[in-house]
């Protein structure tokens, strides 16, 4: 190890690190001097937190940060601040701020979304965050929504919401002395009337706080992890990496929640169900007059109209909640004003019959000033921002700004500046008196914004909020109680003015009747900025670099003499990534790079090599291969399995990855599905498969070129195969490519940048972590889809007398048995049910469509080979009357050669780990495995490999003729493993493969076409024997 530590080393290290760290100071603080060079006052900033140190610290509010900076150059027109890297400029002058966003607003047309675009993320794509001419085509096409005729067409269903809420109220009076979590009880309210003004639907969040709805609304506003991570990146000016990854900014629960409302609630109104004229009655209307239209740009997308669908419902809920909220707060801290306001709402109701109607509500003028005297003090949005879209001079100024300057409207500061409202912090709504209110400059009120972009929905959300606050007001009293927080203090890392404790009021009735809160968790926020843990002192951060690189190399090389040690064989392993630099960085396929040292390490029983920092032997002798998958199976029992627990993923407690006597088990129980009986049980379902199958081919052959994509043609037939004989479902994914199957099964086997991260962290060694964290490695789909999948079809099965023949009986039965023997040690629990369900999906469509894709490949390579086997399956029908039966398989010697050699050169698993469970000595050596270290069986390499088979990259059946299999040693031919832990389901996947084959090979003629790919070239990133193309072939029905 001498070399590792010399002082050239530790210096070229030292050297790479510092360098590292200066480009990132120099990128974190490129634009630092921009105001200085304008000459524009501006706060210091201090890498990498900008001017926002405090609040990406988590210390202080956005908010409360904006308005010191604000009150700091008091007289100034304008100011700059760094928000991390980027340059913002702060409007404080009113007439400026009106110039900006009324009278030039064509040099600041759009808003700063935080995205560089919004292709990937279909909830964005809404009128807050679109820009230019798009916004204004959709801005002009939703204005008639918010009509006084369409309002007033919606105060039915806000009043049978504010009748509920009034009942929930009164309907917990007794529970907590009247005590009520306004902040719950008005997002409560103001989601059951977004639910149905916009969707047409009974949220039922009021009389259920954990309704769907609601869940989804506290889900947007909840910051987590990810949503931090996400954040920062934008921050320091990586944003367009979430674009390039296709990163979106929520999770995916809330963007299938909205796609399945918006199909809902559409599909209702095109089937005349839903005849409300809502929010969504207007989009369908909007969407079929484009369809109408024969020329012409497509505004209203799938995607426009769920995220114009999504925005509504968000913007408000959440803003006309808060409002509420601040409301009730300052008229329990003003008695004097709510019992004003009080006679003012009863004088209007008994002029108008008692009836709360539209034109009532505009007649409560005294309301409406309590309104704006709340929006003044606790704007929605505090902080209104825009993007210079063209090059604009400040008047009366030098400075100019260029296309793509970023600027802030300081709404709050503005609204609690003495100069325009005396006496800013006194609550007083006489200040949107007509006169007071003329008395003031434009850009000093600005709740919701001002000029072409101002919110499109404010007379609805003042509609929304008037209607529950003159209801409440007209039934309750409200005033502070022990609980109520004064003054209130804002969550510091909110961007909106959220309290950092939910707002509780005592509520009593006019009739001095009392009532509770609803009890519920408070809503949050969801944080723009998260915190940065590295510190910004210049001095440490070299040494840190230093030290933190030299640990680094340290742990990840700890064990990198290991092979030395123990005297075997072995090349040097590449510093960090051991012998797997290239599949890491995504050059190559794992397959060959073991293929690779094979080759070199010929004569060796075994070699070493090193996976990232741990050591694993390769075995490439049969006999010891053998002597590990079967006869000395005791010591190596188990997979390789890079989890420390399974407890909190619900699909992984498999065969594949179960270990010890639990493994032995559930085995022992499961390896009776796979009988000659249930297998010809299953026959019939996978027989009306391959008739689907010939159908789907005749079809892509039929008049056309007849070029077909076999890679994805086999995919579809086994994932029909395996729904009926696992969940007797019929899929029909080949006949339509977007069904749930289909989408969960592509998502199961597509890598993503949370599966790679999660992989690397276990093979470090910091796989706790994941478990710590509770992460799961595949997308959230694939749990959901799998996990609803098989409780529903167990529950189905609860109620049918008669018993199917799939694998999810046999599962249903072995659990029944467990009951009723009354089992100590429940082996069958709903998890272990699911991940044996799952498993038998995912191994059964992947490696089967595999092997049937790979099979038809060399049987168009090999025209002579093709014909034969042809001929001998059409033979085999004939003398069986022409049906395929399960029996009529087993007589297909030919074919079971000709799928033998496919899975020789293709293997569906191309290496087999096993862990060594209790200390082993290899036989004839000196070298003992402890428990715990990793034995790979290159199935691949041993398979091409000239001393079994000769010839390797010649595609022969005639090797697995009964003479040519006793030739060779155990150990040479291990498509599905072998031993006691063989695949348990290799008879069910031959038996599907060879179906699909009989049936294609019978009915067609194969042939290339000048998109197949001769050699194949294997997708790098896979660990798989996956083809970096689809497999396309060219088919020729047989007359």
């Amino acid at each position: 190890m001498s070399g590792v530590w010399s002082i050239p080393f530790v210096q070229l290290c030292a050297a790479a690190v510092l360098l590292v760290t200066f480009l990132g100071y120099m990128y974190l603080t490129y634009h630092y001097g921009k105001w200085t060079g304008l000459g524009v006052p501006h706060a210091a900033p201090s890498p990498p937190f900008g001017s926002l140190r405090d609040v990406v610290m988590g210390r202080v509010p956005l908010v409360d940060a904006i308005h010191s900076l604000y009150r700091r150059f008091d007289g100034q027109r304008y100011f700059g601040i760094y928000e991390g890297r980027q340059p913002l400029l702060v409007v404080c002058d009113p007439q400026l701020v009106h110039t900006i966003m009324v009278k030039d607003f064509r040099s600041f047309v759009d808003r700063n979304a935080g995205k560089v675009s919004f292709v990937h993320d279909k909830l964005f794509d809404h009128l807050v965050n679109l820009r230019g001419e798009q916004w204004k085509a959709i801005r002009a096409k939703l204005s008639p929504t918010f009509s006084a005729a369409k309002l007033k067409s919606m105060l039915g269903d806000i009043n049978v919401c504010t009748a509920r809420l009034i009942d929930n109220l009164n309907g917990q009076i007794t529970k907590n002395s009247g005590i009520v979590d306004v902040s719950e009880a008005s997002a409560q309210f103001t989601t059951d009337t977004i639910g149905s003004c916009a969707f047409g639907l009974d949220c039922n969040a009021l009389s259920n706080p954990d309704s769907e709805f609601r869940r989804t609304g506290r889900a947007i506003f909840t910051p987590s992890l990810r949503s931090n991570l996400l954040n920062i990146t934008r921050l320091v000016g990586f944003g367009r990496l979430l674009d390039v990854f296709r990163i979106r900014g929520m999770s995916g629960n809330i963007y299938d929640f909205f796609d399945n409302l918006l199909d809902t609630t559409m599909e209702q109104h095109k089937s005349g169900e839903n005849t409300r004229n809502d929010f969504i009655a207007l989009l369908v209307k909007l969407k079929d007059e484009e369809k109408q239209k024969e020329h012409g740009q497509k505004l209203f997308t799938d995607d426009i109209l769920a995220a114009n669908s999504f925005v509504f419902f968000v913007a408000g809920f959440e803003t006309t909640a808060s409002t509420i909220s601040y409301c009730l707060y300052e008229l329990a801290m003003n008695p004097e004003i709510q019992v004003k306001l009080r006679e003012n709402i009863k004088k209007t109701l008994d002029a108008n019959d008692g009836k709360l109607a539209y034109d009532t509500l505009k007649d409560m003028k005294y309301l409406d000033m309590v309104i704006n005297e709340t929006f003044r003090l606790h704007p929605p949005v505090p902080v209104l921002n825009r993007v210079c879209t063209q090059k604009y001079t400040i008047t009366d100024s030098n400075i100019t700004l260029n296309v793509g300057d970023k600027l802030i409207i300081p709404t709050y500061s503005l609204h609690h500046d003495s100069k325009y409202y005396s006496d800013p912090e006194i609550f007083d709504p006489e200040r949107f008196t007509e006169e007071n209110i003329s008395s003031r400059p434009h850009g000093t009120f600005l709740p919701f914004g001002d000029g072409p972009r101002i919110c499109i929905g404010l007379r609805f959300a003042m509609m929304e909020a008037k209607t529950g606050l003159a209801e409440i007001l007209s039934k309750f009293e409200v005033s502070p109680c022990k609980e109520t927080q004064t003054p209130i203090k804002i969550k510091p890392r909110s961007i909106l003015l959220t309290p950092n404790e939910s707002i509780r009021l005592s509520f009593k009735s006019i009739d001095q009747v009392q009532f509770i809160p609803a009890q519920v968790h408070a809503l949050t926020v969801c944080e723009p900025l998260a915190m940065i843990c590295f510190s910004c002192w210049l001095e440490i951060v070299p040494i840190a670099a230093i030290a933190s690189a030299l640990l680094t190399y340290v742990y990840c090389t700890r064990y990198y003499g290991h092979w030395t040690a123990l005297g075997v064989p072995h090349t040097k392993p590449a510093p960090l990534l051991g012998h797997f630099a290239g599949p890491t960085m995504g050059r190559e396929s794992g397959t060959i790079t073991v293929d690779t040292l094979y080759r070199r390490f010929v004569g060796h029983r075994y070699f070493g090599v090193y996976q990232l920092r741990h050591p694993m032997l390769v075995v490439r002798d049969p006999v010891l291969v053998h002597a590990v998958l079967a006869t000395e199976f005791g010591s190596f029992h188990d997979r390789v399995m890079s989890r420390t627990s399974f407890e909190h993923d619900g699909l992984f407690n498999s065969l594949v990855n179960l270990r010890g006597d639990k493994w032995k088990a559930v085995r022992a129980k499961l390896s009776p599905t796979f009988t000659v009986a249930k297998l010809k049980a299953m026959f019939a379902s996978l027989h009306v498969c391959t008739g689907q199958l010939t159908d789907k081919l005749l079809l892509l052959t039929s008049g056309g070129q007849g070029i077909v994509n076999v890679t994805d043609v086999s995919s579809k037939f086994t994932i029909d195969t395996i729904g009926r004989c696992a969940f007797g479902i019929n899929c029909n994914t080949l006949f339509d490519s977007n069904t749930e199957f289909q989408r969960a099964g592509q998502a199961v086997f597509t890598p993503t940048l949370k599966s790679s991260v999660l992989n690397f962290m276990r093979l470090i060694d910091l796989g706790w972590l994941v478990d710590l964290f509770r992460l799961r490695s595949m997308p959230d789909l694939v749990y959901e889809f799998y996990l609803n999948l098989f409780q529903d079809t167990l529950e189905l099965r609860k109620n049918e007398k008669e018993d199917r023949n799939d694998f999810v009986s046999i599962l249903v039965k072995l659990r029944n048995d467990e009951k009723i023997n009354n089992s100590r040690v429940e082996l069958f629990t709903d998890d272990v049910l699911a991940s044996n369900a799952f498993i038998f999906f995912a191994a059964g469509f992947e490696t089967t469509a595999s092997a049937m894709s790979y099979c038809l490949y060399e049987l168009a390579l090999n025209q002579d080979i093709q014909v034969e086997l042809r001929k001998q399956i059409q033979h085999t029908l004939n003398e069986n009357g022409g049906i395929l039966t399960y029996d009529v398989l087993k007589d297909m010697k030919y074919l079971d050669m000709v799928l033998n050699e496919t899975l020789r050169m293709h293997p569906p698993g191309p290496g087999l780990l096993r862990v060594c469970t209790k200390k082993f000595k290899i036989p004839d050596s000196d070298i003992t495995l402890d428990t715990g270290m990793k034995v790979l069986i290159p199935t691949y390499s041993l398979h091409h490999d000239p001393a079994y088979y000769p010839n390797p990259e010649l595609f022969d059946p005639l090797r697995f003729t009964e003479d040519n299999k006793a030739l060779r040693p155990n150990g040479t031919f291990l498509p599905f493993g072998d031993g006691p832990r063989i695949c348990i389901g290799l008879r069910f996947a031959l038996m599907e493969a060879k179906t699909g084959l009989a049936e294609i090979i019978s009915k067609f003629e194969i042939f290339p076409c000048k998109y197949t790919k001769i050699p194949i070239k294997l997708n790098p990133r896979s660990i798989l024997l996956t083809p970096n193309e689809p497999i396309s072939l060219l088919f020729k029905q047989i007359a």
